[in-house]
C-alpha cells in the first residue's frame, strides 16, 4: 500500500515536473522571441505574427522576419502629429492614409479644417497642401458624400479649382448620379470644367449613348464631341485613302480649314503609307490657295523629318523665278533646309549647289548657313576650310552674323578671310549694328583702319554711325562732321539725320542747321522732310522744303509724298495719324510734276492695300502727267505679272 502510494506520487511528481518544465521551456520561448535583447529596439517575430505584432508597434521602426519586407506602422491623431513624427513626404502620407483610415465622419471634418490652418514650413512641396485635402476629402466622400460637398463648396475658389477634379472623380466612384447632381449645380463662380471632364473621364467606357446622356446632364458636350472625333481621326488614319475620297464626297465646303485636323491626320498617315506624292492628289482637289499652301507646308514639314531630299525634290516646281527685286521666294524650302541641315548640312548644301536658278542657289545657300550657324556654329566655321570656294564666303557672312552677337573678336577674325567686295559689305553691316552699340569708339576705329574695309569703308562707317544715333544722336553727329565727304559730296551726318528722323524727328530738326552746305545739306534735307511726313507733320514737311531750291524741291516733295503715303500705311502700327489725307497733301505740294508723281506713287501702294474706292483711284488719276500714266500703266501690268508672295501682301 504504503509503496503502492510512493510509486503514484513519484509518477505525479514527475509528470508535474516535466509539465512545469515544459511550461518553462515555453515560456522562455515566447520570452526570447518577444523581449528586446540588450539595448536593441528591434523586435524579431515569426513569420506567422508579422502583421499581428506590426500593429501594435508605437514607434514607426522596421520590424524585420525572415524572408519579408520590412513592415511599417503610423501613428498620429492631427496634421500637427504627423508632421512632428515624419519628415519625408512618403512617410507623411502614410501616416495620413493611415490616418484618415480609421478616422470617423467627425474626425475627418476636423482633420479637414486643420488642413486649411496648419502653418506648413517652407521646405514642403508647394502641392503638399493641396494633395492633403484631396487625400482627406477623399475619404470623407465615402464617409458622408454631402457632407464633403458642403466644405468645398466652402473653400475659397483657389482651392475649389485645385480639389473639384478629386471630389468629383471620388463622389462618383461611389454615386455617379449624386456627382452629376452636385456637379451640375455648382455656381458659375467655381471653376467647373475639371470636375465634368473627371466623372466623364472615369465614365467613357460607356456606350456612346449613355456618355452622351451624361455629358448633356453635366453640360460637356464638347467632350464626347472630341471623343468621337478621336475615334474618327484612328479610323481615317488607318484607311486614309478611302478616308480622302469620303471627305471627296462629301462636297467643296468639307475641305476648308474647318477640318484641318481630319484632313492633317490623313495627310500624315497617307504620306507614311506611300509617299509626298499624294500630296498632288489631295492638294488638286483644295480650292482656297492659302489653305492648300498650308496643306502643302504641312505635308512637307513631315517628309522632311524622314527624307528631307524628297521634301527637296517636290518642294523645287514652288520655286518663283526671279521675282520682285530679283529675289526667289518658295513658300516650303526654308523649313525643308532647316530640317536637313540639323541631320546632314553637307548634303543639303550638295543639293542646294545642283540648282540651276542663280538666283535661287544663292538664296538656298544662304538659308543652308544660316540654319548651320545657329545649330552649330563651330562646326559650320571648321568646316568652311573644305567647302566649295565659290560659298566659302557666304558661310562667313553667316558666321559673322551669328558671332557678332555675342563674339566680335571670333566675327572680326572671319571677316579678314572675306574677299568678295559685297560679301564684305554684307558682313560689315552685322558687325556695325552689334559693335556699335556696344563700343562705338572700338567700332568706327575698326572700320576707319581695317584694310580690309578699305572698299566699303563709307558704308561700313555711315551703318555703325547711324546704329550709334539710336543711342547717342549728338555723339554719332559730332563724329560724322568730322568724317570727310564720300565721293558724291556727301557727309555722314545726312546718313545720321535720315535715320533718326524716323525714331525722333525734333532732335533731327534740332540738328539740321548744323550739315554741311551743298549736297550734304540737301540729302539732309530729304531724309528730315520725309522723316516729318511719316509721322504725320505734313505741313511742317511741306514748309521746311522752301528753303530748298527749286531744282531740289521735286525730289523733296516727291519723297515726302511718298512717306506720307506710306505714314498712313502704317498709322494704325506707329500711332500717328497724318493731319490731311491724300488728296490735301496733293494739293499742298507746291510742285505740279512732283504732285504727278505722288498720286502715282499713290495708285501703286494702293495694289497692295487697297486704301481707295474706284472713284477715289479716277479722281488721283486727274493729278498725274500725260507722261507719267503711261508710265503707272506699264507699272501696274508688270505687277499683275509678278507671282504672289503671300508674306509680302503681294
Amino acid at each position: 500500500m504504503s509503496t503502492s502510494a510512493n510509486s503514484n506520487r513519484s509518477v505525479r511528481d514527475i509528470i508535474v515536473f516535466l509539465l512545469g518544465a515544459g511550461l518553462a521551456a515555453v515560456v522562455l520561448v515566447i520570452l526570447y522571441y518577444t523581449l528586446p535583447l540588450e539595448d536593441e529596439d528591434s523586435t524579431v517575430v515569426t513569420n506567422d505574427d508579422t502583421s499581428t505584432i506590426a500593429e501594435n508597434v508605437e514607434d514607426s521602426t522596421p520590424l524585420t522576419s525572415q524572408g519579408s519586407q520590412p513592415t511599417l506602422s503610423y501613428d498620429g491623431d492631427s496634421l500637427e502629429d504627423i508632421f512632428t513624427n515624419y519628415s519625408t513626404t512618403f512617410d507623411v502620407f502614410a501616416a495620413l492614409y493611415s490616418l484618415v483610415s480609421r478616422s470617423n465622419e467627425d474626425e475627418l471634418v476636423d482633420l479637414f479644417n486643420e488642413s486649411l490652418t496648419y502653418e506648413y514650413s517652407e521646405s514642403n512641396d508647394p502641392w503638399l497642401p493641396d494633395g492633403i485635402r484631396r487625400t482627406i476629402l477623399s475619404r470623407l466622400v465615402h464617409v458622408n458624400d454631402e457632407l464633403a460637398g458642403s466644405l468645398f463648396l466652402d473653400l475659397e475658389s483657389e482651392q475649389q479649382t485645385s480639389l473639384s477634379y478629386t471630389l468629383a472623380r471620388e463622389w462618383a466612384s461611389v454615386d455617379l448620379d449624386g456627382a452629376v447632381d452636385f456637379v451640375a449645380s455648382l455656381p458659375d463662380s467655381i471653376y467647373v470644367p475639371a470636375a465634368t471632364r473627371a466623372i466623364l473621364s472615369l465614365n467613357q467606357n460607356l456606350p456612346i449613348d449613355e456618355l452622351k446622356t451624361l455629358a448633356n446632364r453635366l453640360g460637356d458636350t464638347d467632350y464626347v464631341h472630341n471623343l468621337i472625333e478621336q475615334d474618327l481621326l484612328q479610323e481615317e488614319a488607318e484607311n486614309p485613302a478611302e478616308a480622302w475620297a469620303n471627305l471627296l464626297s462629301a462636297g467643296p465646303n468639307t475641305l476648308t480649314s474647318e477640318n484641318r485636323s481630319r484632313i492633317n491626320n490623313i495627310v500624315k498617315a497617307w504620306i507614311k503609307e506611300e509617299g509626298v506624292a499624294v500630296l498632288d492628289t489631295m492638294t488638286e482637289a483644295i480650292e482656297d490657295e492659302e489653305f492648300k499652301e498650308s496643306i502643302t507646308r504641312y505635308g512637307l514639314r513631315l517628309v522632311a523629318e524622314d527624307n528631307p531630299e524628297a521634301a527637296f525634290d517636290y518642294a523645287i516646281q514652288f520655286d518663283s523665278g526671279g521675282g520682285l527685286f530679283g529675289m526667289s521666294y518658295n513658300p516650303y524650302m526654308y523649313s525643308i533646309l532647316n530640317e536637313w541641315v540639323e541631320e546632314s548640312p553637307t548634303d543639303a548644301l550638295n543639293k542646294v549647289l545642283s540648282v540651276e536658278s542663280t538666283s535661287q542657289r544663292n538664296q538656298y545657300v544662304d538659308n543652308v548657313f544660316s540654319s548651320w550657324a545657329r545649330n552649330d556654329i563651330n562646326d559650320m566655321v571648321d568646316s568652311i576650310p573644305s567647302l566649295p570656294s565659290e560659298v566659302q564666303d557666304a558661310a562667313r557672312v553667316s558666321g559673322i552674323s551669328h558671332l557678332s552677337r555675342d563674339s566680335i573678336d571670333d566675327a572680326l577674325s572671319l571677316f579678314d578671310d572675306l574677299e568678295n567686295d559685297a560679301k564684305k559689305n554684307q558682313a560689315a553691316m552685322s558687325i556695325a549694328f552689334s559693335w556699335a552699340e556696344k563700343d562705338p569708339e572700338a567700332a568706327l576705329n575698326w572700320a576707319q583702319t581695317n584694310p580690309n574695309t578699305e572698299s566699303i569703308r563709307s558704308q561700313v562707317t555711315g551703318t555703325m554711325l547711324t546704329a550709334l544715333a539710336s543711342k547717342d544722336p549728338e555723339k554719332a553727329f559730332n563724329i560724322a562732321l568730322e568724317l570727310p565727304l564720300n565721293e558724291d559730296g556727301v557727309g555722314l551726318e545726312a546718313s545720321v539725320l535720315g535715320t533718326l528722323a524716323y525714331t525722333n524727328v525734333d532732335k533731327a530738326l534740332e540738328l539740321l542747321p548744323k550739315v554741311r552746305a551743298g549736297a550734304s545739306q540737301k540729302t539732309a534735307y530729304m531724309g528730315v522732310g520725309g522723316g516729318l511726313a511719316m509721322n504725320g507733320r505734313i505741313t511742317e514737311a511741306i514748309e521746311l522744303g522752301k528753303e530748298l531750291t527749286e531744282e531740289e524741291q521735286l525730289n523733296y516733295y516727291t519723297t515726302v509724298g511718298a512717306m506720307s503715303l506710306s505714314g498712313s500705311m502704317m498709322s494704325g502700327l506707329t500711332g500717328s495719324e497724318p493731319e490731311m489725307d491724300v488728296f490735301a497733301t496733293l494739293d499742298a505740294i507746291p510742285l505740279e510734276e512732283a504732285r504727278s508723281l505722288v498720286a502715282v506713287q499713290a495708285i501703286v501702294m494702293d495694289q497692295l492695300s487697297n486704301s481707295y474706292s474706284d472713284d477715289e483711284i479716277e479722281s488721283l488719276k486727274e493729278y498725274i502727267s500725260e507722261d507719267d500714266m503711261e508710265d503707272l500703266e506699264k507699272g501696274l501690268e508688270q505687277m499683275e505679272a509678278m507671282p504672289s508672295i503671300p508674306f509680302l501682301g503681294l
